[in-house]
């Protein structure tokens, strides 16, 4: 379990050295989550990564913010796969047990080990997939009972 944890723990300070040499504040959370934000066209990008070290996992969440009305439930899960279909990397979910949106992209170091690469384009992807879409999504989520 010893070399799992080390190479977590290098995964850890990579992607920390990422966040610094692109100027991103973060902060770590209970020694395996590490959340920060980034700037996007409507705001910010709120990011938190997680380093699951006993499956050698790397997994970005984005939440989108406020809670989805119950109303607007069906539109914005059809615009959700709508928009997972068009996606080459990473997914938006909607959870019905808090009505939340986010998206999520996952990678693995199990035979690799982390590197600032994996976590750039993770970085990017992100910021390009949640840009694109918190608007139309945000928009959906306006929707009136007619």
């Amino acid at each position: 379990m010893g070399a799992t944890t080390a190479r977590s723990g290098a995964a850890c300070s990579i992607l920390c050295g990422v966040l610094e040499r692109n100027e991103i504040r973060y902060e770590i959370k209970d020694n395996k989550d590490i959340a920060c934000f980034v700037n996007g066209c409507e705001g910010d990008i709120s990011l938190l990564f997680r380093i699951d070290s006993s499956k050698m996992l790397v997994t970005l969440y984005s939440p989108l913010g406020e809670p989805v009305p119950f109303f607007c439930a069906g539109d914005v899960s059809l615009a959700v796969c709508m928009i997972n279909n068009s996606l080459s990397d990473g997914t938006f979910c909607y959870d019905i047990s808090d009505r939340l949106i986010y998206f999520r992209m996952t990678s693995s170091f199990y035979n690799s080990g982390a590197n600032p690469f994996m976590f750039e384009y993770m970085l990017c992807a992100a910021a390009e997939a949640v840009d694109k879409y918190r608007p139309v999504l945000k928009k959906l989520m306006l929707c009136s009972v007619s």
